[in-house]
């Protein structure tokens, strides 16, 4: 888990729900022309046979969120050797398909009919799972997939959804000299649509704590996004800069 995440789920354990540990719960949406439609949300988890707190918290926000915006939730489980195992299978809301066949699956659950599929995009660092390696292989090369890294909530058991968070986190480029790349735009886009549509602020928080813990006294840039514009290649938001201490009072209050 991200650090500055572990120090949040710490300091307001009541009032976030952070994806992670083989328990996600993902936008989807699908590029179209020189935008991207929402499509849904899922919650994705390696196949166990135990449900983590984590899951249960995860399932209520994407139950919220559906309900919010009208869109979709799926829930979808996938085994640890997704990859290596011809004979996988994938479960979506249920039912299990082989793995060959669960593409078609999500694009009949996501109402689309593409016929480009893979990617050539640069693996991601970052990647984090069997599902997501697999999806690059085999769902359309239209389809836009990102994962939720925090809600804010007002109460533990989500019953209220209050902000969409976004981790960034730089080594590279100081707190006090970063901002949301535009290169980044479509996922921006995404959920700066999602959080509209859901009535939630949006928040990308940027530090710079790969090898070390997030503490009190850490600097942390909160962006507070406004508006996406993709036409222009623009993210239009307003920069603070505080410790991490500051950020969760900020977050717990808003």
């Amino acid at each position: 888990m991200d650090n500055l995440l572990e120090f949040l789920s710490k300091r307001m354990s009541r009032h976030v729900v952070v994806s992670g540990d083989h328990s996600d719960l993902l936008i989807w949406g699908v590029r179209e022309r020189n935008g991207v439609n929402l499509l849904g949300f899922s919650l994705n988890q390696l196949d166990t046979s135990q449900q983590s707190k984590r899951a249960e918290h995860l399932r209520k926000v994407g139950t919220q969120l559906s309900e919010k915006t009208g869109l979709t939730y799926i829930e979808i489980y996938y085994p640890a050797d997704l990859i290596q195992n011809p004979l996988a299978k994938i479960r979506i809301d249920n039912i299990s398909y082989p793995k060959g066949e669960a593409s078609k699956q999500l694009q009949n659950v996501w109402g689309t009919s593409q016929q480009q599929i893979g990617t050539q995009k640069e693996v991601n660092r970052h990647m984090a799972d069997a599902f997501h390696a697999w999806a690059r292989v085999n769902l359309p090369t239209s389809y836009v997939r990102m994962d939720i890294d925090a809600i804010v909530t007002e109460t533990g058991d989500a019953s209220e959804l209050v902000s969409l968070i976004e981790i960034k986190r730089s080594t590279a480029i100081s707190v006090a000299n970063w901002s949301p790349y535009t290169a980044d735009i479509r996922n921006y886009f995404l959920e700066y649509r999602l959080a509209d549509l859901a009535d939630l602020s949006f928040y990308t928080l940027n530090h710079g704590c790969k090898d070390t813990p997030v503490k009190e006294d850490t600097l942390i840039g909160l962006h507070k996004i406004s508006d996406v514009d993709l036409r222009n290649n623009r993210i239009i938001s307003e920069k603070n800069i505080m410790n991490a201490n500051q950020l969760a009072k900020i977050l717990d209050s808003d």
